[in-house]
Order: structure tokens, then sequence, then C-alpha cells
């Protein structure tokens, strides 16, 4: 039993509101990714909307990418300077688009893996990208020319499909997550000119499908999820010696839904929020959590799910000589049946704190908000954009 506990009931005083509704994709949606002018969300229909409000401050479906991906869009991700949109997919390809006079064009595509690209990611300067696949390997690309980009390095240690990377915001380092429990660190290697394994952080019990690092941290602290229903925060070890290497422990472990948890994000606020296999949305809290002992009882919350114990030897960590609780993320709210079915990706707006996108298996896109009682962001009432509905069919996750 871990050292870990769910808080029964969340502070009634903050909701999760539901601002809009996007209707269009006619498959399972993957993942959104925000920018400053809008939206962009990729799904099983093999395409990627992009999302906008119109006059009437309406959301609504601005544009449709397709014709270049022949199977699921995994993947999408920004550049840092918003003008280029990557894609990757169950394909084996990632590609990049860019806005032309016309329209949106696939400019290049990024060839290689032996099987689906199931991530994609910009560095910080946008010199680099990097791609995972259910291949076990992640390839970094770098730009050579306009519309050219060559493999740099190809990156072997995984035992299993990797199903994402995120650079450190340094972007000195890149890290992966595996169906094979783990999360990678890679760095490049000044003496032989490639990128290595600096260190593998063993921690979940079963598929990690994201991180997410503290936006206020400069790198120094991260939240993964799993497939064992887990949130774990990292917090970066310090060298003590420049021999020694760099190195994450783990911080806070949060038993955080009844399903697995696909999707994390963490917000500038300190709010982390959640997409789950049991269709809910919850957002948790960093800022709110007790660096103190907890109490041994058990718990259950809204829906009946047992809590395991706050004070089980098990959920110890030993560091610097002692031993430090593993203490559990508050929850600040939560919107059970958020979606349908799984919710699979959850992004907050980098724009406006309190909004965020969450993307299902039902293929639906929406909108929230979370804000207190009797107090908002002044939106709307629910904007239901295009809609095409579709019959939705429950697939394996990939």
């Amino acid at each position: 039993m871990e050292t870990e506990e769910c808080i029964s009931q969340p502070p009634a005083k903050i909701k999760l509101n539901i601002r809009a509704i996007l209707k269009g994709h006619k498959d399972r949606v993957w993942a959104a990714a925000w920018n400053p002018n809008g939206l962009a969300t990729c799904a099983g229909d093999r395409t990627i909307r992009l999302w906008g409000r119109n006059s009437s401050s309406k959301w609504v479906c601005v544009d449709v990418l397709d014709g270049v991906h022949t199977r699921t869009v995994r993947s999408v991700c920004w550049s840092p300077n918003g003008k280029q949109l990557a894609s990757a997919g169950f394909d084996g390809l990632a590609a990049i688009w860019e806005k032309t006079e016309d329209g949106w064009d696939c400019v290049t595509t990024l060839e290689g893996h032996e099987n689906e690209v199931k991530c994609i990611a910009w560095s910080p300067n946008g010199r680099l990208l990097a791609t995972c696949s259910r291949d076990k390997s992640v390839w970094l690309w770098e730009a050579d020319g306009p519309d050219d980009y060559v493999c740099v390095s190809v990156l072997q240690g995984h035992r299993q499909d990797v199903k994402f990377v995120a650079w450190h915001p340094s972007g000195e380092f890149l890290f992966s997550c595996s169906y094979d429990n783990t999360i990678k660190i890679w760095s490049e290697d000044p003496y032989e000119d490639d990128w290595a394994c600096l260190c593998t952080l063993p921690g979940h019990e079963s598929t990690v499908w994201q991180l997410s690092f503290d936006p206020t941290s400069k790198g120094t602290r991260f939240v993964s999820c799993s497939d064992d229903n887990r949130l774990i925060v990292w917090e970066e070890k310090k060298p003590k010696s420049n021999t020694e290497i760099k190195t994450y422990m783990p911080e806070s472990k949060t038993l955080a839904a009844k399903r697995t948890l696909y999707g994390v994000d963490w917000s500038p606020k300190g709010w982390i929020a959640t997409a789950s296999g049991d269709n809910s949305l919850r957002v948790h809290s960093w800022e709110g959590i007790e660096r103190k002992s907890g109490s041994s009882k058990s718990q259950v919350d809204a829906k009946g799910m047992e809590v395991e114990s706050a004070t089980s030897q098990e959920g110890k960590d030993k560091k610097s000589g002692g031993e430090v609780e593993l203490l559990p993320l508050p929850l600040v709210t939560q919107a059970l049946d958020a979606h349908g079915q799984d919710i699979n990706c959850v992004k907050w707006n980098p724009k406006y704190e309190e909004l965020l996108v969450t993307v299902s298996d039902d293929f639906l896109v929406k909108i929230w908000e979370v804000c207190e009682e009797k107090k908002s962001l002044g939106a709307k009432n629910i904007v239901k954009a295009v809609t095409s509905e579709g019959n939705v069919e429950k697939k394996r996750k990939l």
C-alpha cells in the first residue's frame, strides 16, 4: 500500500464550467495544442483541426489540415514562434505545416521510424524536433534549410513503446516516457558528439503516458502520470560534485483516478490538471500540499473509490539519510464524467490561466474554465460549433 490518498471532496467554492464544446472530428481525438491565436487538435480521422473565435466570440473550426497522414494523427505541437505546426501519426510520419496565402500547407515530412510515431515536440529554441515511436526509439531532428530537417541522433534505451517526449525548459535535456514504466533523461555528450541517456527514473508501476514541468520551477520540478492511476511529482536532486549525475527524486505520489491517467498539465498557478480513462477531469494543487506526516486513515471519495493509506512504509522515499513521506496532492476541483469516454489530453491555455481544453474518445473537444463561485472570466454560455456526431466505438489505446 502506497503512502498516498485522494481528497474525498474538493473545495465547494471552486468549479469547472464548460465554456465550449467543439464538434467536427469523426473519430477519437488524441491531442490538443494551444497557440496565442487559437487551438489545434488531432484525431483518428487522419485530420488536424484548427479552432478560433469568430466575430461573435464563438469557437469555430477555421481550417482542416488533411491529405498527408494516412492513419491516425496522434500528436500536434506548435513551434516556439507559433508560425509552424508539427504533427505525428500512426503512419510512421511526422509533418511540418506552415500557413501560406492559400491556407496551411505541409512543407516537409520526416520519415525514418519503423512504426507509429506517438509524440512530437519542439525544443524551446526551435532548433530541434524530437519524435518517439512504438519502435522503442526517440529521434532528434535538426533544421537543415527553410523546409528541410535531418536526423541528428537516434536514441535507443527504452525496452518498449515510447509514448511521450518533452524538453527541459533549458533545452539541454530531453525526457521520454515509456510503456516500460520508466522515464529517461537524455542529454548531449560533448565527448561523443551525440546524445545519450543520462539517467532512468523508475517509480511508476505501469506505462508512463505523459509528464509536464512546473512552469515556475525552471525545470527543477515536473509531474508524471501513468497507467497505474497515479501522479508522481519529481524534484531535481542537486549534484554534490561534478562527477555526480543529474537526477530527480519523487516528492509526492497521488492516487488520482479510477483508471489510467492519459494526460497531465501543470499551470503557472500551481494547478495540475489530469485526463483519465474514468472519463473525468480533475485539478490538483502543488501549492496546497502539506509537507508533513499525514494521517493513517483510509478515505472514500465522492463515487465510492477507496483511498489508500497515507502512512505506509512502502511509500516512504529514503533521501539524504532519512525517510521522507510522499504525501498526496490536494484535489482542487473535478468534473466527473466530463466526457462520454476516455479523456486523452488536457492542456492549460498559456494566455488565460483559468482556461483549459480536454479531448476524448467521444470525438469531442471541450473548453473549460476554472472559477470560484459567482466569479468568472465573463465567458458566455456554452458555444456549440460545427457538428459531426458519428457513432463512438471503444477501441484499444495505442
